[in-house]
């Protein structure tokens, strides 16, 4: 890469993945919120709408997982990069190494929350149906 500007750049991809971060975890509270919501009755009765609800869970759950990963991952490269900047092959390759590697996980976790979101209109169209 070369310049200095270079090991900070995956540091500016922390705010975009900070704020997806942040509207994942609130829909993530939304859908706990949901589910404690039920009673004993009520998920005996909604075993279907309990297990969308659950697996909605589990989609957010593993959508943050990759985000926090891709968040350190960018911190990391960012840090380490800069600190053995005076070895500029090694620094490039862990620079780049754990940059594609933050890019993965934001992908995996952009994956899980388009699966979500489907799941998410199945939801819905089975509400208005029912009205």
């Amino acid at each position: 890469m070369g310049t200095l500007g270079a090991y900070f750049a995956p540091l500016l991809l922390i705010n975009g993945v900070g704020l997806i971060l942040l509207s994942t975890a609130s829909r993530y509270m939304n859908v706990k919120a949901e589910i404690q919501k039920l009673t004993p009755e009520d998920c005996a009765k909604k075993k279907e709408e309990l297990g969308r609800e659950i697996k909605r869970a589990h989609l957010f759950h593993r959508a943050m997982v990759g985000l926090y990963l891709s968040i350190g991952f960018f911190s990391s490269s960012a840090l380490i990069g800069t600190l053995i900047k005076n070895y500029p092959q090694v620094a490039d390759f862990i620079l780049n190494s754990f940059t594609i590697a933050g890019v993965a996980c934001t992908v995996f976790a952009s994956f899980q929350l388009i699966v979500e979101s489907f799941l998410t209109m199945e939801i819905v169209k089975k509400h208005a149906d029912k009205k």
